[in-house]
This record gives structure tokens, C-alpha cells and sequence, in this order.
């Protein structure tokens, strides 16, 4: 047998580690002999009849001759025994009991060299702390791949999260990376299963951290706003005046929103009666361009140099689109046989004749209305110019049917 020298266990002389305290039994056990190792078997004495047997040859007298009484050889004077030299008179009988062994030690449990700290590897055979960086008990020699760091309080976790990114769990994080390198060093060099999968779970264990931290931050904001809201209301419920002017906010605030989301409109008409031209036809004066029927066109003069309309609004208003239907459309046959119009030049001013805005328009050449944004804050007159006419464009006087004007509700 082996007996360890550390904790005095008796090992089987097969062992290589101890079974008690795990120590390399070549570098701290001590080989021992059990009793009767060195005994040699001598020969067995001839089997001696029953009782029955010796009774049946006393009756019959056909027994075996009594054994003789074994003769003792007497010592002589110097002690030696005939037919013994001194050689094997000195020599220690076989059945002299083996030398007693060794007293084992009592198993004493030696504390820790230093306090346990977040991040450390506990030796789960000595109970040695080790720092992370270590990948064997600096005590015992056992193997740290699959020892789990020590992790921190959950209190410590919650304080060092809200301080940055930059302070969450350094030592924590620091141990788990160096845990997970030894777990992948031990599964390439041929260690257990378990070792060598420890990586991709500290990996998994890691994003959800940071995952739950982020979630954690944006959780924080909700809880803000929430209360805040809170807040808000009581204080608009309490107050009557407060009251009335966070609802008129919140309803002017809804209304921009459909405002922009979903514009309604509604048409706006000039005085017609101020409605004025550069020049005209006899039976379509500028006053038949926005009388709002479809019938009735202004066309300007065959021989003028300049095709204008200026329409007038009393009191000034707010435009937003502005909605043209071009050509002559008396008669459905007249649209594609007469001139119509294909670019028009409009222009929104005040009442002092400045202009508020203008805008180049394309028209395309179709009967059906056309609307066009223009978007101007307190416009007294709008004026539109002709340039060009279809199919020919070097021509600029040609029948425009209906100008027709819009605004936000």
C-alpha cells in the first residue's frame, strides 16, 4: 500500500493521486508493506482421520500404525540447534508479526492565504483563494479550468451599474474572461466537455447583461416621463385656469397635427367685380375667368404683346393652392382646335403691389382642373401671365376657362 504523507490516508498500491486529499502519490507517498507479504507458503501437514474413522480402525484393528511423536531436537550447551547453522538461527521467523506503520497524520484543513475578493477562484480541493489570472491551485497543484469565479453582490452589481459603462463589474467581468479562456485551453488540450463549453455560455451571460442594462436605462426614462405626466395632469385637474390652457394648447397641438397630416381646404373667391385684363375679346372679359363656369372662358386680344388676368381679394386672405382649368370648353370639340395655354407665370401681392410670391407653372395639356400649391399670407391680388401657348409655343394668347383659389380650414 501507499500511505500519503499529507493526510496519512492508506491508498492502494495501485493509486497514483490519494483518494483523500487528492495530492500526486510519487512526489508525497510513501510505499509500505502489508503483513504477510513476505511470508512463503510451507508445506501442509497430512490430513489427520475424523473421530468416527479412528474408532471404526480401533474396533476392526485394521488401521494405519500410529504417527510417531515429532522429535524435538534439544539445544545444545551454546544454544545452537543440531542441524541448524548459526545463520539460520539468526534469521527472523516468518511469522514474526511486520514493523508497525506509521501514525497518519490528522487531516487539518489550512484557511485561505487571503480574503475571498469578487472574481477569485476557489481551489475546491484545499480551499486556496487564487487570483483569476491563475489556471492552477497555487497550493495543491489541482487544476482552476472549471472553478467558477467568485461572483459580486447583488448589492455590488446595482451600485456599480449606475455609475458607466466604464465601472461595470471590472474584476467580475476580467475573472469571467480569464475563466473562459482556461475553459477553451482545456477543451483544446483534451480536457472535459463542460471545460471546454464554458466560453460560449460566459459569452451568452455577457449580452444579457449589457442587454438588461440598456433595457434597464430605457426603463429608467419611461418611469421619468410616467411620473412627470402624472404630475401634469393633477396639477392641470387642479387648477381651473391651468386647466383651460393646457386643454386649448393640447387642442391647438391636434389640430396642427391633422393640419399636417391630413389638410382640409376650402375655396376662397376674389371680387370678381375688380377682375381686370391686359387685354380681351369682346364676350370673354376677365370677369369670365373666375365666375366658376365651365363654359365661359377669358381670351386675350389676337394682336397683344402681353396676356395677363389680375383678380382681387377685399380683404386680403391667406392662399394655399390655386386650381386652373385651360383652354376653350364651350364646346368639347373647341379644346384641342383652339390655342391653350401651356405655361403660365403667377404671382401673389399686397396691396402696395409688392410681391408676396411666385411661381413658374407647367401646365400639362388636358380639360380636366390642375392645382398647384401657393402658399402666401395676406395677398390683395394675384396676377397670371401666359407665356406660351399649345400646340404652338411661340404663341401666348390663348383661352384660359376658370382660376379658382383655396385655403386651409
Amino acid at each position: 500500500m501507499i500511505v500519503c504523507t499529507r493526510c496519512g490516508h492508506h491508498n492502494a498500491a495501485k493509486n497514483e493521486f490519494c483518494d483523500s486529499c487528492g495530492v500526486f502519490l510519487e512526489w508525497e507517498g510513501v510505499h509500505v508493506s502489508e503483513p504477510g507479504d513476505d511470508m512463503a507458503p510451507g508445506p501442509l501437514p497430512p490430513p489427520q482421520p475424523g473421530l468416527v474413522t479412528r474408532i471404526k480402525h480401533a474396533v476392526l484393528g485394521d488401521g494405519p500404525p500410529p504417527l510417531p511423536p515429532p522429535t524435538v531436537p534439544m539445544p545444545a550447551p551454546d544454544g545452537r540447534v543440531p542441524g541448524h547453522d548459526a545463520a539460520v538461527a539468526h534469521e527472523p521467523s516468518a511469522q514474526q508479526p511486520a514493523p508497525p506503520l506509521p501514525r497518519p497524520k490528522p487531516h487539518v484543513v489550512t484557511p485561505p492565504s487571503r480574503t475571498v475578493q469578487p472574481g477569485d477562484l476557489v481551489c475546491g480541493t484545499c480551499g486556496e483563494v487564487n487570483g483569476s489570472e491563475r489556471s492552477f491551485c497555487r497550493r495543491c497543484g489541482t487544476t482552476l479550468a472549471e472553478v467558477i469565479p467568485v461572483r459580486r453582490h447583488w448589492w455590488q452589481r446595482s451600485a456599480s451599474a449606475g455609475t458607466g459603462r466604464a465601472t461595470v463589474t471590472t474584476a467580475d467581468s476580467s475573472a469571467r474572461r480569464a475563466a473562459d479562456g482556461r475553459a477553451g485551453g482545456a477543451g483544446r488540450a483534451g480536457g472535459s466537455s463542460a471545460a471546454a463549453s464554458a466560453a460560449p455560455g460566459g459569452a451568452r451571460r455577457r449580452g444579457r447583461r449589457a442587454k438588461g442594462k440598456v433595457l434597464g436605462g430605457y426603463g429608467r426614462i419611461r418611469r421619468v416621463v410616467a411620473l412627470l405626466a402624472i404630475v401634469g395632469i393633477g396639477s392641470g385637474l387642479a387648477v381651473p385656469s391651468l386647466r383651460s390652457a393646457i386643454t386649448s394648447k393640447g387642442g391647438d397641438l391636434l389640430n396642427t397635427i391633422k393640419r399636417t397630416v391630413n389638410p382640409e381646404y376650402r375655396q376662397v373667391g376674389p371680387d370678381n367685380t375688380l377682375s381686370v385684363a391686359s387685354s380681351a375679346v369682346a364676350g370673354h372679359e376677365a370677369t369670365m375667368v373666375a365666375d366658376g363656369g365651365a363654359n365661359t372662358y377669358w381670351l386675350g386680344a389676337p394682336d397683344a404683346q402681353d396676356a395677363t388676368v389680375t383678380l382681387t381679394f377685399s380683404p386680403p386672405t391667406r392662399l394655399a393652392q390655386i386650381l386652373i382649368t385651360s383652354g376653350d370648353q364651350e364646346d368639347p370639340a373647341n379644346f384641342k382646335a383652339q390655342p391653350r395655354p401651356k405655361d403660365v407665370f403667377v404671382r401673389a401681392m399686397r396691396a402696395d403691389g409688392s410681391t408676396i410670391t411666385s411661381r413658374q407653372i407647367a401646365l400639362d395639356d388636358k380639360a380636366s382642373p390642375q392645382k398647384f400649391s401657393l402658399d402666401a399670407k395676406d395677398v390683395a391680388q394675384v396676377a397670371v401671365t401666359v407665356q406660351s401657348c399649345y400646340p404652338d409655343p411661340a404663341l401666348h394668347v390663348c383661352a384660359l376657362t376658370e382660376i379658382e383659389f383655396f385655403q386651409e380650414k
